[in-house]
């Protein structure tokens, strides 16, 4: 830092002695030593001062993050809110539109299946209606009557 060798240092101790004198030497060496160790301490504290500043301003960053995610947070669950409220109303309006239980779903030669349910508080159930709406125009499907097979008698001639 300041570029003396051990020669100057030497040099500077010398005349420091045939200045002070031998009787003051030790005292002047402790107030030296003194003022050095403030000097060190008052740079150090002034480092960690520094350094206690950056992380206080990261904390800061820190909590405008955290501030910000639970603003989205909120906004998420409000539109969440909104958008489940919006399907369970057009649901209803559907159903209130439609009449269910006059609708059928096809066959397929099996079984008629039970009737078609829905659940107005379910918003998951608002498919079905809007496949049946889509296809109004579309007739009843007729269940295909099974062709009877009956047995071809073979003659044998001999």
């Amino acid at each position: 830092m300041f570029d003396i060798g051990g020669l100057e240092i030497l040099l500077v101790l010398i005349i420091a002695l045939l200045v002070i004198g031998p009787e003051r030497m030790p005292e002047v060496a402790r107030q030296i030593g003194r003022f050095v160790a403030k000097t060190r301490n008052f740079i150090r504290s002034v480092q960690e001062e520094s350094e206690l500043k950056e992380t206080v301003a990261e904390l800061r960053r820190e909590l405008d993050l955290r501030e910000e995610t639970a603003q989205l947070r909120e906004i998420e669950q409000d539109l969440q809110h909104d958008l489940y409220g919006n399907l369970r109303e057009a649901q209803n309006d559907l159903a209130d539109e439609l009449d269910l239980d006059k609708l059928q779903r096809p066959t397929f030669g099996g079984s008629e299946p039970p009737p078609l349910h829905i659940d107005k508080q379910d918003p998951t159930a608002a498919a079905a209606p809007k496949k049946a709406a889509e296809t109004p125009d579309r007739p009843e499907p007729k269940t295909a009557e099974k062709p009877s097979v009956q047995p071809v008698e073979h003659s044998t001639s001999s």
